[in-house]
């Protein structure tokens, strides 16, 4: 069976017509004339006006019309059906499925690459040392004449300062301190460390020397001076006069205690079989072995010694 296409241009060319013809004819646009031939139906706004169109054309060309009609009537459904399972076919409901999934692999995609990258951050931090800085002193070598020294500076918040091995307490939230360090007589060697949760250490080293004036206003008067005779040897020192502490200390080779004139010294002396001692650049007459006390009575020029142990 012709469908309603071939009806109407079959029937067209056996009468001889042309489009133009018919066009002019029947007032229908030749666009229109040639889409009712080809079954481009699209054209037309919608089912009612292209069977009113066909109407028109088949009355034209000596067709029956409602006979025409109702052959386009079950083309179009037929149409109608065939456009509804071609729309079923398209409007996919997987395509909102993976849609979704789509959605979600990127999703957790992100927070995974968040993550990842804010625990490498982790980690390098954690892994770098962590910073301090000690902006008093300024320099790493200093010669002083108070007995103290103060040390300022910063690191991360959460870290521990370290100052000579020992732990500073007060740190404040945001990592800075401020401490001040007792100096002994002589050099003194002052490590301060910045210490992470994982125990990474970040230190600085600050050789102070500390020159007592008060002793070195007397040193011409009285030189009390301890040579090493091991040189892997030390040491320990302590003296006083009174309740008044001169000397307290660890001494190496080329160290150098002075005592006051006209007064009552009382030594105690660590490993005295590996020392020698001059005092105003005269030596001390000293026998024994370990730990020692000695009192020296220094009066009217003259050196007396008294040894307790």
């Amino acid at each position: 069976m012709k469908n309603v296409s071939e009806l109407l241009k079959n029937t067209r060319k056996q009468l001889g017509f042309s489009q133009d013809k018919v066009s002019l004819e029947t007032k229908i646009k030749k666009p229109l004339i040639q889409a009712l031939e080809e079954g481009d139906f699209s054209k037309f706004p919608s089912i009612s006006t292209t069977k009113g169109f066909i109407k028109i054309y088949a009355k034209y060309l000596g067709l029956d019309p409602n006979k025409v009609g109702l052959l386009y009537k079950r083309e179009s459904k037929e149409v109608e059906s065939h456009m509804m399972v071609k729309k079923q076919k398209k409007v996919k409901v997987p395509f909102m499925f993976n849609g979704r999934i789509a959605f979600t692999i990127f999703f957790i995609s992100l927070i995974v690459i968040i993550v990842g990258i804010y625990a490498i951050h982790e980690y390098i931090v954690f892994k770098t040392p962590p910073t301090l800085d000690i902006t008093v002193p300024k320099q790493s070598s200093i010669t002083t004449y108070n007995p103290s020294i103060q040390i300022i500076g910063k690191t991360n918040a959460g870290n521990n300062v370290l100052v000579g091995g020992y732990k500073v307490t007060n740190i404040n939230p945001n990592g800075s301190f401020d401490i001040t360090v007792g100096l002994q007589n002589g050099l003194n060697k002052i490590n301060v460390s910045a210490v992470n949760t994982l125990g990474i250490k970040n230190t600085d080293v600050f050789n102070v020397r500390y020159i007592n004036l008060k002793l070195q206003k007397i040193e011409n008067a009285s030189t009390f001076s301890v040579t090493i005779l091991d040189k892997n040897s030390s040491t320990f020192i302590n003296a006083t006069t009174g309740k008044t502490i001169l000397f307290n200390h660890i001494l190496k080779i080329g160290d150098k205690v002075t005592l006051k004139s006209d007064s009552i010294i009382t030594l105690n002396i660590g490993n005295i079989q590996n020392i020698s001692i001059l005092y105003n650049n005269k030596p001390v007459p000293l026998s024994g072995y370990g730990f020692v006390i000695l009192i020296l009575k220094y009066q009217n020029s003259k050196l007396t010694i008294s040894k307790v142990s």
